[in-house]
């Protein structure tokens, strides 16, 4: 029994070495992340399988973000904001951040989407909506990566959970206005079919979220 135990870590730890030297030697797969529109990801379960190595998850973790500092792929104005948040100065540059979540460069999302929520506590409103407008097309497209994220990584919280689900909201709001609650309804079915493979708990926390959306907009002035 133990002689099995140890053959499946072994195992286990050679499929994540075997990412991470792949990872390294394939500077093809380089893009322009502010030019993201010829760059749409077809797999993004790839980026959620890429960080389901023990290494990359858990408190334990400040080691991948400095491997991310350190990427020569990651764009260095990225890296710069990363470090300085409160510097946030060229709008091209901040809405190429979650542009980049759409990006062929998979094993790279879960940076950008980190980016994408420590920037939303900085952007003004000349750069929320279009900000925001991004973020629900991306849960729209990607729900399975984008919940994924919100509940296993690290630097992200039940804080986070509700800030994307605010964020979402505020689009809808320009979007639906007057018909809020029937556009939640209508992101709620679409998260749940795009959602890639995913299992009952999954499509349950797709509800929680648009829960926490309706939760939300009952305490908007007016709606209560």
């Amino acid at each position: 029994m133990k002689q099995i135990e140890f053959l499946f870590i072994l195992l286990l730890l050679s499929a994540c070495n075997w990412r991470s030297t792949n990872q390294s030697v394939n500077t093809d797969v380089a893009i322009n992340s502010f030019d993201s529109t010829n760059n749409i990801s077809t797999s993004p379960q790839d980026s959620i399988a890429e960080y389901s190595c023990p290494s990359d998850t858990g408190p334990e973790s400040n080691s991948v973000m400095g491997k991310y500092a350190t990427d020569p792929l990651i764009p260095q104005a990225f890296k710069d904001i990363y470090a300085n948040p409160n510097e946030l100065t060229d709008s091209e540059i901040l809405l190429s951040i979650p542009d980049s979540l759409f990006s062929r460069d998979t094993l790279r999302h879960r940076f950008y989407f980190i980016l994408t929520d420590l920037v939303m506590d900085y952007s003004d409103g000349a750069y929320s909506e279009p900000l925001y407008m991004t973020v629900k097309k991306y849960a729209e497209t990607y729900p399975n990566e984008m919940l994924y994220y919100l509940n296993s990584d690290y630097q992200l919280s039940e804080k986070s959970l509700g800030k994307w689900a605010d964020g979402i909201l505020m689009e809808i709001g320009i979007a639906c206005e007057g018909h809020e609650l029937a556009c939640i309804d209508k992101l709620q079915t679409t998260m749940r079919r795009n959602c890639t493979n995913c299992r009952n708990n999954e499509l349950l926390q797709i509800d929680r979220f648009t829960d926490t959306m309706r939760s939300y907009y009952s305490l908007w002035p007016g709606k209560e």
